[in-house]
């Protein structure tokens, strides 16, 4: 192919083109995703943590955007593979495929339901605790795909499991599952959703239950959770003994086993928990301390009891899971400790987890003293090359970052490709960026330039004076 170019144009383009290809610093949302089976995601280095960050999806791979389902979701697999949710239909944003990205950043399928023999839809997308699989919810069931073995099945259908009762004797059959969630050990709690209402509610129950078998269901809000606001969610935390969270619109919060038995309550907020496992042998819940200020309405919560008071920045907490007792309170300091607690995440990894706010993702450590009690809680900005607006575009433009089995990697949303429509992008700590494309090979014989670019498809062009 020639084409022809003045002199002073192909010296710019030179010049771009031997340096390879750059990226501006805030330049995240101009970063592009893997677009074919092989290829692999563009990174940057975050100029002030050296963080290096991937972006996922782009509107070529997902032209009505993408996204994941929540902070405590597992969106790694224990081999560090990753998955979302990719709207990948540019005129119909309720078509979705499963994107999974191998755990080193390059595009394993686009498609992972078609690829385990699954041609339905299915949201919530999330990887197994303990092998590499994937869970789904569509309707009343919750579904398994294995796209590497080509193979799927029905793990819960709630429309074959017996009706929850009242205590006046009405059956509130289940219509639809809500929430999914898959925890450690790949317990996994849904809402159950009724066309008969209970309490002024369609979502009448809950049900725990796992890849094997086990069931266990109750009605909510449950007999004797004496919370003051209405049942909001229910999920596993980290505790390796199955010990679930149910969060009320206030405080208090209430704790089951997966039986749904051996209640505990919780003096806290109703917030966006994170769960961690302590290296002192404890399970941890990291929640807003339940201080509130007038009303009692949720999210009005202040430093009560800090040495500085800031009335309307809350105090965190970390609360034992297995007796719900607070063991260590932070973010009292005239300085916010919480530079990113919006939402927090489940983290395997002991003693680490992520938060994140409109416009970064952090990280968080705990210590102990020498009785193994917690005593500090030190927090590290990952990146704030992110750019979530929930402020302009709603609640679920929020980042909500999900953490790795090893705390190195965060997976979120993110506006920061513009508009409203999210894409998903993972951070690494002490991760290493490919070296920038090499540069175009060129050559000048008399007017003609010879030049080879990294695809190997060379080409000429004739130099011509302006």
């Amino acid at each position: 192919m020639k084409v022809n170019f003045p002199k002073s144009v192909l010296i710019a383009l030179l010049c771009c083109a031997s340096a390879g290809a750059q990226v501006p610093p805030a330049g995240v949302g101009l970063l592009a995703s893997a677009h074919a089976v092989g290829d692999k995601a563009a990174s940057m280095v975050d100029p002030v943590s050296g963080a290096v960050l991937y972006r996922l999806s782009d509107r070529t791979l997902c032209p009505q955007g993408a996204a994941h389902y929540y902070s405590y979701t597992p969106q790694f697999s224990p081999s560090g593979r990753m998955v979302f949710t990719c709207r990948y239909d540019a005129t119909n944003q309720n078509l979705r495929h499963q994107v999974v990205y191998d755990a080193d950043f390059k595009l394993l399928y686009a498609d992972a339901g078609a690829a385990a023999g699954y041609r339905g839809d299915c949201t919530e997308i999330m990887w197994s605790t303990v092998k590499e699989t994937l869970y789904c919810l569509t309707g009343t069931t919750v579904i398994e795909l294995d796209p590497f073995k080509k193979t799927n099945r029905v793990v819960l259908d709630l429309a074959k499991k017996t009706p929850l009762m009242d205590s006046a004797g009405l059956a509130h059959p289940g219509n639809r599952a809500l929430q999914f969630i898959v925890g450690p050990g790949d317990r996994m709690t849904v809402h159950i959703q009724s066309g008969v209402n209970y309490n002024g509610s369609n979502v009448v129950g809950i049900a725990a239950f796992d890849a094997n078998g086990a069931y266990a269901q109750m009605l909510v809000p449950v007999a004797g959770d004496t919370a003051p606001s209405g049942f909001d969610e229910v999920q596993f935390s980290q505790s390796p003994k199955g010990r679930m969270t149910l969060v009320y619109g206030a405080a208090p919060n209430f704790s089951y086993t997966a039986d749904l038995s051996s209640r505990v309550q919780f003096d806290d907020n109703h917030g966006h928990r994170g769960y961690f496992n302590g290296s002192n042998g404890r399970s941890y819940k990291v929640n807003a301390v339940n201080n509130t200020l007038t009303g009692k309405r949720a999210g009005q919560v202040g430093q009560i009891g800090c040495v500085v008071a800031g009335k309307w920045r809350p105090a965190f907490a970390l609360y034992n899971v297995e007796t719900g007792k607070k063991e260590f309170e932070f973010n009292c300091g005239p300085a916010p400790e919480i530079i990113a607690g919006d939402h927090f995440s489940s983290s395997a990894a002991p003693d680490v987890w992520f938060g994140s706010s409109d416009n970064m993702i952090a990280r968080y450590t705990a210590h102990y003293d020498a009785s193994g009690n917690p005593n500090q809680v030190t927090t590290e900005t990952v990146t704030s090359l992110v750019g979530s607006n929930q402020k302009i575009c709603g609640y679920w433009a929020f980042s909500r970052a999900n953490s790795d089995s090893t705390g190195t990697k965060a997976l979120f949303d993110s506006t920061a490709g513009g508009g409203c429509k999210t894409d998903v992008y993972v951070v690494a700590i002490g991760g290493v960026a490919p070296p920038p494309p090499p540069a175009l090979a060129c050559t000048l014989n008399g007017n003609i330039l010879h030049c080879t670019p990294p695809s190997g498809n060379p080409f000429t062009i004739v130099v011509t004076e302006p």
